[in-house]
């Protein structure tokens, strides 16, 4: 049997296209080399190398092994989590709008559904796609999502500032995964290419400061930087890993972090950020001085007592003068809403959910053995985590009082959209972890300007 005829009877058994070529690339090197083997010991090359295929067994039962092995995989265990965390989103809804006192809003819980349901669809189209195309395409999706972003960000453009906001904040998380590709794609460069992924790292901030919201300009910006330095740490640049990171950090980290102390302390003379992102983080950290800092001191305040008055089960004893009815249950507060009126039973058993989430989605990064695979992986954990993080400290400290998403559990269909895409492209890392092969990926153009000299 020829060596192309025995590839086509094992490709025959494979049923996933895309693994098909990493197959028959593998079984082929390695008859090649069994092959060279046998030559050394005195084979001739023709005798060799039919050797070497028998050697390799019956086609059809190699190819079948095979099949079992390198098939797309479905994380079946995230995916009941996410089922789960939506599930239980919407029946807070539901008890938020009929139960709470909020029956003119329950539009609200008929929404919510829709929402959901075109996100799950979008998870699923997107989970079956080939995730590599973030490499590919690495720099017309960045240039993409930044135009979009600084058009959405222009006040020409017409969108009321509500809808412009959750647009841009969408598109900040959205961003991420894009991140990912674009550090794959400078990828054994040197301190250059680290410039060069740097600077795009800063770009999208300038869009990210048009939400108004502090959370998420330090969500997009402390994500970014973390994956670039997991990059460096890696050993995709060919650079010494100690002095890039020290770069990096001190660069990015610690002369930004000087910058914001310096405006919460003695004032935002630069006008980065507006006045009452100044006192809510002056609040944050405990410089009160009063005037209009009090307001949210009060209101921070209030949340405190509130949590700290929870029940083990049932409504809890609201401070006086105040209900949950006025705040935003269905997006801002969803954890407070279910401590104060079911209880911290309730309220625990959702958090559990929440951190078996957590749990599992960085235990699946860390084992992602791809390249690419582990840094898109490690954006959407990340990002799931942040998101979390402030959500959970906003509802039970009180810390930032702005508006903010709790991934598949409260109300808003761009939040809602974005994290089920994210989670899709999550699920199609995983799918693709033993199909595919990332030395394979051919960039969408070189992207390089050339000067050419006629003669």
């Amino acid at each position: 049997m020829e060596l192309y005829e025995y590839l086509e009877q094992v490709s025959g058994q494979i049923r996933c296209k895309q693994a098909r070529p990493i197959i028959e690339e593998e079984i082929k090197q390695h008859i090649e080399d069994q092959a060279e083997a046998f030559c050394l010991d005195g084979m001739e090359q023709q005798e060799a190398m039919a050797a070497a295929i028998r050697e390799m067994g019956d086609p059809v039962e190699t190819g079948t092994l095979l099949d079992r092995v390198h098939r797309p995989k479905m994380e079946w265990s995230i995916l009941a989590l996410v089922g789960m965390m939506s599930i239980a989103g919407l029946v807070l809804q539901y008890l938020f709008v009929y139960q709470c006192g909020l029956g003119n809003l329950s539009d609200f819980f008929t929404k919510q559904v829709g929402y959901t349901t075109v996100g799950f669809v979008l998870m699923l189209l997107i989970y079956g796609l080939d995730y590599t195309w973030l490499a590919r395409w690495a720099i017309p999706l960045w240039i993409g999502f930044f135009l979009i972003s600084f058009l959405l960000a222009s006040e020409p453009i017409g969108l009321p500032y509500g809808h412009r906001r959750l647009f841009l904040y969408g598109i900040s998380l959205l961003y991420i995964p894009v991140y990912a590709g674009v550090l794959f794609y400078f990828r054994s460069g040197s301190y250059l290419q680290i410039f060069y992924c740097s600077i795009m790292l800063l770009f999208p901030l300038w869009t990210a400061r048009s939400t108004n919201s502090v959370a998420t300009m330090l969500q997009t910006f402390f994500i970014t930087v973390i994956m670039l330095c997991a990059a460096i740490y890696k050993g995709w640049f060919r650079v010494k890993k100690r002095i890039a990171l020290a770069g990096v950090l001190g660069c990015l980290v610690v002369l930004p972090a000087a910058l914001l102390a310096g405006i919460v302390y003695v004032g935002d003379w630069l006008g980065i950020l507006a006045d009452y992102q100044v006192y809510r983080i002056r609040v944050l950290v405990g410089l009160v001085t009063g005037g209009a800092e009090t307001r949210y001191l009060h209101f921070q305040q209030w949340l405190r007592m509130l949590i700290q008055d929870c029940k083990l089960t049932g409504q809890a004893d609201f401070p006086v003068g105040y209900t949950l009815e006025s705040m935003h249950l269905q997006n801002d507060y969803v954890i407070t809403g279910l401590f104060a009126y079911y209880g911290v039973l309730a309220g625990l058993l959702l958090l559990t959910l929440i951190a078996f989430f957590l749990l599992r989605i960085f235990k699946v990064t860390i084992k992602q053995k791809n390249q690419l695979g582990f840094m898109v992986g490690l954006a959407c954990a990340l990002l799931f985590a942040a998101q979390s993080i402030i959500y959970l400290y906003s509802n039970l400290r009180g810390g930032f009082i702005a508006q903010m998403s709790m991934p598949f559990l409260s109300y808003g269909f761009v939040c809602t959209v974005a994290n089920f895409i994210l989670m899709g492209i999550f699920l199609s890392v995983y799918r693709g972890s033993a199909i595919t092969d990332e030395r394979k990926i051919k960039k969408a153009g070189n992207w390089h300007i050339r000067l050419m000299r006629e003669e």
